[in-house]
């Protein structure tokens, strides 16, 4: 797996004091994750239940997108509760 950073490329992390996800928006964190980790899920699942989104992670998931990734940086899209 990735190593994730932020903009200055210091590692995500709870003891780096990066910012907890926002659990009130379960399906839009998860589908941002697998964005995230290149597994390109369909834009209609964030409209749909977290379960189904991880019934189609499961899968569709792929490793190839991720071979001889090192490191990828976490940007902070405009949060779209959608």
């Amino acid at each position: 797996m990735p190593l994730a950073t932020d903009a200055n490329g210091v590692k995500l992390s709870k003891s780096a004091g990066a910012a907890a996800i926002d659990t009130r928006t379960p399906t839009w964190q998860v589908w941002r994750a697998l964005q995230f980790l290149r597994q390109d899920p369909p834009p209609e699942l964030r409209m749909g239940g977290v379960d189904a989104l991880w019934e189609w992670a499961i899968q569709h998931w792929r490793m190839q997108p991720l071979r001889g990734l090192q490191q990828a940086m976490v940007r902070d899209p405009p949060h779209d509760s959608a």
